[in-house]
């Protein structure tokens, strides 16, 4: 379980978050507004923080420095969006894990991939397919 994260999950992240947000502070030390913030204001930092991984894009391809160089920082960026997107699914009581592999599940139906999700691993619904977890 965990993608490369000792086994983080949503809950987890979900779970942090909401222990965090009311202690956040503004950059004067004052007491953060951050758990007051609404969708719309939720949405308007994932924006932001998919501006920042798109400039710091927009300067690897300019060629102002390489991937290597700012993989760190766009790991960062990346992090950003996941931690506000999981916020955001929570203020809108949107279950993010179970959202994610229903979405899934469903494309994979759509588009005759017999590859599935569920809180556990993958794994193949391959009836009638020939297929099986070894041939990926």
């Amino acid at each position: 379980m965990g993608y490369m994260t000792d086994g983080l999950t949503f809950n987890t992240l979900r779970r942090a978050s909401r222990k965090r947000l009311p202690l956040f502070k503004n950059a004067k030390g004052e007491a953060g507004k951050t758990v007051e913030w609404t969708p719309a204001q939720w949405l308007q930092a994932i924006i932001g923080e998919l501006g920042e991984y798109a400039n710091l894009r927009k300067k690897i391809e300019r060629g102002d420095f390489t991937l290597e160089d700012v993989k760190s920082k766009i790991a960062d960026e990346i992090a950003d969006v996941v931690i506000y997107i999981d916020i955001l699914a929570d203020k809108l009581g949107i279950d993010l894990g179970e959202a994610v592999m229903k979405k899934w599940n469903e494309t994979s139906k759509r588009v005759g991939v017999p590859l599935y999700i569920d809180a556990e691993d993958w794994h193949y619904d391959d009836r009638g397919t020939g297929l099986s977890d070894g041939d990926l």
